[in-house]
Formats: structure tokens, sequence, C-alpha cells
């Protein structure tokens, strides 16, 4: 998992080679945040294959394959989700002042299913 707590370890992991399409949503979503003032108030999780949902819980404060309010066996409830070229967004606001978790999930073998079905896929 590679956890981007604020604008500056997103700036400083941008320098860095990755995937140019991890790349391109990393800047798009840097753009927005910095477009909209809340790029102070965005924290981006990058999933990787092999992440366990008690990593992703310790990096969110809360597990993404569950309902935030209605806890384990209930679906789970991000804000928004989207999917990308070898890519799932989930967003999960947090408060009222606009802070949000981005989740950057790849479509690949070895990341949780129950991320996966966020959006209805099956296999990478």
């Amino acid at each position: 998992m590679i956890d981007l707590a604020d604008y500056e370890a997103v700036i400083d992991y941008l320098s860095r080679p990755m995937d140019t399409r991890l790349h391109a949503l990393l800047t798009g979503r840097l753009k927005d945040t910095i477009a909209l003032g809340l790029q102070d108030l965005t924290q981006i999780v990058v999933v990787e294959p092999g992440d366990t949902e008690e990593l992703l819980v310790q990096a969110l404060g809360f597990s993404p394959l569950h309902s935030r309010i209605d806890g384990p066996g209930h679906q789970p409830d991000p804000d928004w989700i989207e999917r990308h070229a070898g890519w799932l967004e989930a967003v999960y606001t947090v408060g009222n002042e606009g802070f949000a978790f981005i989740l950057l999930i790849p479509i690949a073998c070895g990341v949780l299913p129950g991320l996966l079905a966020l959006r209805g896929e099956c296999q990478p």
C-alpha cells in the first residue's frame, strides 16, 4: 500500500517511476483537489496486490469492505466510485470540512476481491 497522506507526499511520489495510468490518475486527482482548494484535506491510498483489510483499516480508520455506518455484513458505501483503465477509484468523504480519502485500486490479481467487487469487477 502506498499511503500519500498529504499534498507533499503526492508531489514526491509523482517524481518516481510508476505505471503511466497510475501517474495520470494521481496527477488528475492532484489537479482536482487544488482546483477545489482541498489539497490539504485529501489523503490518497494506492492499494497494491497483497494488501490486507487490516492494512487498509490502519491507513483509513475504517474498512472499505463494509458499510462505515452499519459495519460488517453490510454493503460497502463509497461516496463515489469510477472505473478507469486498469484502475478503480473510490472516494470516501469524512466529516463536514471536505476531508476525503481517495482509494486507487488496481484491477489486478492479488487485490482483495471485495475491493474489486465495489464496481462489479470480478477478475483483472
